[in-house]
């Protein structure tokens, strides 16, 4: 009885080194390592959290001019905007909630072009009537009217500190003027004009 158990026993154990249960684990490579890691599945990649819906939608449409805009700006902290049009006015918006805060007249005709002074508080504006105009945002008064260009006014923009502006326009010049300077005398004019171009200066 002890013979066939003792025979047993090794039988089973033969199986045992056959199946190969009795060697040794194997130590881990940096390739298995590295194996390991390729075959893991990759992490969901993260995308932008957008404040206000999809990239590409439409926010809001802001309604109020009567006819085409020719330019928009933002303000410097992206709270507001103003536009020009061809109903002769600008107007200053609320963007976080879509309302018209002000409406700026005195252009006689089409306002081609808006700029917003670096620090928010002015305006600048470019007409057809020849006519560039300097604005204050918060009450709406025109502070001052540049006279200078022969023909429409297609360009205008602020200098980094808000003390000169830029102007290109349809007679193929550039203007360069004085608008919040230590110089009284130098307010509200044109104090170089850039010649060159052969067309309208329109950007």
């Amino acid at each position: 009885m002890k013979l066939k158990r003792t025979q047993l026993a090794l039988a089973l154990f033969s199986t045992l080194l056959l199946l190969g249960c009795g060697e040794s684990p194997k130590s881990s490579t940096p390739e298995d390592t590295e194996s390991k890691k390729s075959s893991l599945p990759k992490p969901p990649e993260t995308k932008p959290n957008l404040d206000d819906g999809k990239l590409g939608e439409c926010i809001r449409t802001l309604t109020g001019h009567t006819k085409d805009v020719w330019s928009v700006a933002f303000s410097p902290d992206g709270r507001y905007g103003l536009s020009g049009s061809g109903d002769k006015s600008l107007k200053y918006w609320d963007l976080q909630t879509g309302q018209c805060v002000r409406t700026l007249t005195g252009h006689t005709e089409i306002v081609r072009s808006v700029s917003i002074s670096p620090d928010g508080r002015y305006g600048l504006s470019g007409s057809d009537d020849k006519t560039l105009k300097f604005w204050d945002l918060q009450t709406g008064d025109c502070l001052r009217t540049l006279t200078d260009h022969t023909r429409m006014v297609l360009s205008v923009a602020f200098s980094p500190d808000g003390r000169y502006g830029l102007s290109g326009s349809h007679d193929n010049t550039l203007k360069f003027w004085g608008l919040q300077t230590e110089k009284r005398l130098q307010m509200g004019k044109s104090l170089r004009t850039l010649t060159g171009h052969s067309e309208g200066v329109s950007s």
